[in-house]
């Protein structure tokens, strides 16, 4: 029903629809006419039935109520509280203390409170100024009239209350709270704040001896008993151990209190302290007595029928030590013939099966996993996750990894996923098994992480819009936050938190990169050179925009025409375009501040030979405009010699640039004399040398 109506913004007759259902109902299709109608409805709603993990809903509920009514402080009024309904018991301690007193007749059925809330409710009731009167002057039935509201009340709420009133209350709360299935562990609170009142205006007994009387059969019987019994020292002298032997079911019917039962327990210990053991009829009437047991206290009983292990591990007895538990387990097991079948599964389950070894572990049978019923497994160790999870795919009947899991596979090993690895969830992927969210956030993180954005997809199926709902749970937000936000946005759910997609960026020619040297699909995307000498070189139409020449040594050597707007000579050492016989490496024009004489028409202001075994000597055609004798490496005394090609000028100087090699030669000599006064000269020659050998 929930999922034909969860999409419908038509829907506007609440009360047609169960109030725990409306839970799940998407608020935002309400329509603000509609809301306090939709309240009115959900207020009924049990709201417990929200996970911790889903606890967020609950609270954002109640803020839109809240909204819709148009409430705009603590003090709810009567109307206020009729509409809000059950969600008054998860309301702040401020909204109780300071509401209409009518709010008491909506906590009455309030199954818990928190420490806030309890004292929010006390102050309510001492002020007087309720229904119920001055407290001091309450009765047992005004009490009764409180519903459940007394279960939550302190010790120091009940000191104002007079003793006989009191046991009166407690005779007929008893009742009450089994009746309605309250288990031991709150009736237990309930019992030892009540007895801590009663402490305060008693004296205590400075005395060994029995004072309120010899506890007998009559006295148990009585609805309240130990309550006379508040001082515990008193129960203890006038508790006899062979009456504990003969009335012990009557006893632990009536005791609640931890430590009033480890002097029960004490009791029959003495009893059989002439015995090596105590009987298995005994143990079976141990109940919550069995909590308070040591692990020394177990070796003495005698459990070797599965009715006696049944009875001990009755879970309306109070939650186990699991130290303890297991020893009751071992102790089972150690009955030759009896193990660990489905009857014994079901009967143990979820924490304590879990606190047992995987000694004991790997002795139960892929059968009897099989015909026990669903267990809860989420308290096991990774390790013994798997180790059952392994167990009940020994019979599998798919045993390709690729292969599809069948739906009634799926079901028998949906309670032990926890230990599935990554092959088996992968076959799970494509088999259109729509898992719910508990089952997936009970799957292995590591598993989880490995899973992409469809791999998900495909397994929830039609409850991948959960995915939101859980969006708190940490192995969902871990599971998120390694996946791209784009791939997310596909689900269509509203799922945030995950990677920002990267795109290309420009990086600047001095920025570090580590590549594959010689890969044209380099890891990082950047093509190189595979004879570079850094793996770094790119050519002119790189990625980056920075042209280069790829047999540049260093991969920096860049064309004039090179993404950073500096020309520069391809067959440069550095890359840097210079002047070989340049100290500095910077050529400059006549007027240049360092006074190194070039030709004004030059791009570089710097002529060249590129076969001059010291880079000085030009051709007369070069391009730079400066007319040279190609085969005067350095003698500048050749200055007769004509140099050809000289009626049509070079390529940049026109007729004007024709010249004698003595000029050339003269022209050399001022370079070099600049040079050698330059600290750099030497290495820049050497490097010049490198390069054309």
């Amino acid at each position: 029903m929930y999922n034909h109506i969860k999409g419908d913004s038509d829907v506007i007759n609440f009360e047609l629809y169960p109030p725990d259902l409306l839970l799940y109902y998407d608020y935002s299709l309400v329509l603000q006419a509609s809301c306090r109608s939709y309240f009115e409805q959900l207020g009924d709603a049990d709201f417990s039935l929200f996970s911790q993990t889903l606890s967020y809903k609950r609270a954002a509920l109640i803020q839109n109520a809240i909204v819709c009514l148009g409430i705009t402080n603590t003090s709810l009024t009567k109307d206020n509280i009729l509409v809000l309904g059950n969600m008054c018991c998860f309301l702040d301690a401020e909204y109780i203390q300071t509401s209409d007193p009518f709010i008491l007749e909506e906590l009455k059925t309030c199954e818990d409170s928190t420490n806030d809330q309890r004292t929010a409710v006390e102050n309510l009731l001492m002020t007087g100024a309720t229904p119920y009167g001055i407290v001091s002057q309450w009765i047992s039935g005004t009490l009764e009239k409180l519903g459940m509201l007394p279960l939550h009340f302190t010790s120091d709420f009940y000191a104002h209350i007079n003793k006989r009133e009191m046991r009166n209350f407690v005779r007929y709360f008893k009742k009450v709270l089994k009746r309605n299935g309250v288990g031991r562990e709150k009736r237990r609170k309930w019992i030892k704040e009540i007895r801590k009142a009663r402490r305060r205006k008693s004296k205590r007994s400075v005395d060994a001896r029995c004072e309120v009387g010899e506890i007998t059969s009559v006295t148990v019987s009585d609805e309240s008993f130990p309550f006379d019994y508040s001082d515990i020292s008193q129960f203890e002298y006038c508790l006899m151990p062979t009456f504990v032997k003969e009335h012990l079911n009557s006893i632990t019917d009536k005791v609640d209190e931890d430590d009033y039962l480890k002097i029960v327990l004490n009791k029959l210990n003495e009893a059989y302290s002439n015995s090596s053991s105590i009987p298995e009829n005994e143990v079976q009437q141990f109940g919550p007595m069995s909590r308070v047991a040591t692990v020394e206290d177990i070796r003495a009983w005698t459990i070797t029928e599965l009715d006696t292990l049944e009875l001990l591990m009755v879970s309306s007895d109070g939650p186990w030590n699991l130290t303890v538990a297991e020893a009751v387990v071992l102790k089972y097991l150690s009955v030759e013939g009896n193990k660990l079948g489905s009857l014994e599964l079901n009967i143990i389950q979820g924490e304590i099966l879990c606190s047992l070894g995987t000694d004991v572990l790997m002795n139960i049978s892929y059968q009897s996993l099989r015909e026990m019923d669903p267990p809860d497994v989420s308290s096991c160790s990774l390790e013994k996750k798997k180790l059952l999870f392994h167990i009940i795919r020994q019979e599998s009947t798919n045993t390709r990894s690729a292969a599809a899991v069948s739906a009634d596979e799926y079901q028998l090993t949906q309670p032990y996923l926890g230990g599935a690895d990554s092959e088996f969830v992968q076959s799970l992927v494509q088999s259109n098994i729509n898992m719910d969210m508990p089952t997936f956030t009970s799957l292995d993180q590591e598993v989880v992480l490995n899973l992409s954005v469809s791999n998900v997809k495909d397994l929830l199926g039609t409850n991948v819009a959960e995915l939101k709902s859980y969006e708190n749970n940490s192995l969902v937000q871990n599971w998120t936050s390694r996946q791209l936000q784009s791939e997310l946005n596909r689900l269509g759910v509203g799922l945030m938190g995950g990677r920002a997609d990267t795109t290309a960026s420009s990086s600047s020619p001095n920025t570090a990169v580590t590549v594959t040297p010689g890969a044209a699909t380099n890891a990082t995307g950047v093509p190189s050179n595979p004879t570079n000498a850094t793996g770094v070189t790119l050519n002119p139409t790189n990625a980056t925009g920075v042209t280069s020449n790829p047999t540049n040594a260093t991969g920096v050597t860049s064309n004039p025409t090179n993404a950073t707007g500096v020309p520069s000579n391809p067959t440069n050492a550095t890359g840097v375009p210079s002047n070989p016989t340049n100290a500095t490496g910077v050529p400059s024009n006549p007027t240049n501040a360092t006074g190194v004489t070039s030709n004004p028409t030059n791009a570089t202001g710097v002529t060249s030979n590129p076969t001059n075994a010291t880079g000085v000597t030009s051709k007369p055609t070069n391009a730079t405009g400066v007319t040279s004798n190609p085969t005067n490496a350095t003698n500048p005394s050749n200055s007769s010699t004509a140099v050809p090609g000289s009626s049509s000028g070079g390529s940049t100087g026109g007729s004007n640039n024709v010249t004698t090699t003595t000029t050339a030669a003269t022209t050399i000599k001022g370079h070099a004399s600049r040079i050698r006064s330059d600290a750099g000269f030497s290495f820049l020659v050497m490097l010049t040398l490198l390069y054309f050998m």
